[in-house]
């Protein structure tokens, strides 16, 4: 309940890209899913690990210039 009142507030303003990780069937999170706001979605542990990598490969990429 606590993060979800984060979350609501977070994209009540200009929001922030999001990747959200719901390992609940996105029970939880699943109501934010189709934001604008969120860049990834993840339900499992391989799609943790798949928004983890896309994370850091834009990490990466906004260090090189």
């Amino acid at each position: 309940m606590f993060l979800r009142s984060i979350l609501t507030t977070l994209v009540s303003g200009p929001a922030p890209d999001l990747y959200l990780c719901d390992l609940k069937s996105g029970v939880e999170l699943g109501m934010f899913r189709r934001l604008t706001c969120v860049k990834g979605f993840g339900m499992s542990l391989d799609d943790v690990r798949r928004l983890a990598s896309e994370i850091e490969a834009e990490m990466i990429s906004d260090t090189c210039y």
